[in-house]
């Protein structure tokens, strides 16, 4: 009888345990759902990000659980959620499909019924999954299209040629890193989740030549290699470029083992 007792209430210590851990980790709340929910998806919304997929004030509706973007600036347009779970009033994860090729898992947050972000799950420096924010790594998106004028302006910002690091957005879970140098040239690493897994550009002799406002050449040459690569950079900001084609399009591109993809990168330092 003692015995008998001892197991059960040994049984019910190890539930009692267990469920305390599923609370913590979020897991007792989260719930299956079908749609993503009103407060976002009867509302258009601008995105205002801090480098990643690229492109500012791109216009976007949602039809279903699919974001709808009106841009020329993005190859990828359709953005669908798939396997959406709900784990609080406005914290959704979901697997976020940029194309029939490319998706990866997200957390979105519903900051309130004008703004609300999402974040990658894996992103480069952060150790932490889904650890990005509005400073670094979330896409942010808006209710109210950012003010402008009739009268086109000059961008207040200047740009010089690249110095220092600059980091690039997450795609299909790599991330790309290229440190400008006059004493080491050009090095770019390709990193997975975080890790290292190529480089792409060692010690390489590099050129950089201003085609127009804010749209730069930037020729490359490996060290010890004769075959010149051409890349071109479209600044949005004095410490943000995005890479593009010779017309100053965006461009999904390869990246060594990394799939295509639009490629946009932030100094850091």
């Amino acid at each position: 009888m003692q015995s008998g007792l001892k197991m059960v209430m040994t049984t019910a210590a190890i539930f009692v345990s267990v469920t305390s851990i599923s609370a913590l980790n979020g897991q007792a709340s989260t719930k299956t759902v079908k749609q993503l929910p009103n407060t976002i998806t009867k509302t258009t919304w601008y995105m205002q990000t801090d480098g990643y997929q690229g492109g500012y004030n791109e216009k976007g509706n949602f039809v279903g659980n699919t974001l709808k973007l009106n841009t020329k600036m993005l190859k990828d347009k359709n953005w669908q959620f798939t396997n959406i779970k709900q784990t609080s009033k406005n914290v959704y994860y979901a697997q976020l499909h940029f194309s029939k090729t490319r998706s990866e898992p997200v957390k979105l947050v519903i900051r309130n019924s004008k703004k609300f972000d999402i974040m990658p799950k894996h992103m480069y420096g952060v150790k932490q999954n889904y650890g990005g924010t509005e400073n670094y790594g979330a896409m942010i998106f808006i209710a109210k299209k950012a003010a402008s004028t009739k009268t086109a302006v000059q961008p207040s910002f200047t740009v010089k040629a690249p110095t220092g690091t600059w980091k690039s957005n997450t795609a299909n879970h790599y991330q790309q890193v290229w440190s400008f140098s006059q004493k080491n040239g050009l090095n770019a690493t390709l990193y997975q989740n975080g890790k290292k897994v190529k480089t792409l550009i060692a010690y390489g002799n590099y050129q950089v030549s201003e085609q127009s406002r804010n749209f730069w050449k930037l020729t490359t040459k490996t060290s010890g290699s004769t075959k010149k690569t051409t890349t071109y950079l479209r600044y949005t900001a004095a410490n943000k470029f995005q890479i593009v084609n010779s017309k100053n399009q965006i461009i999904a591109t390869k990246a060594g083992v990394a799939p295509a993809a639009n490629w946009s990168f932030t100094k850091t330092k």
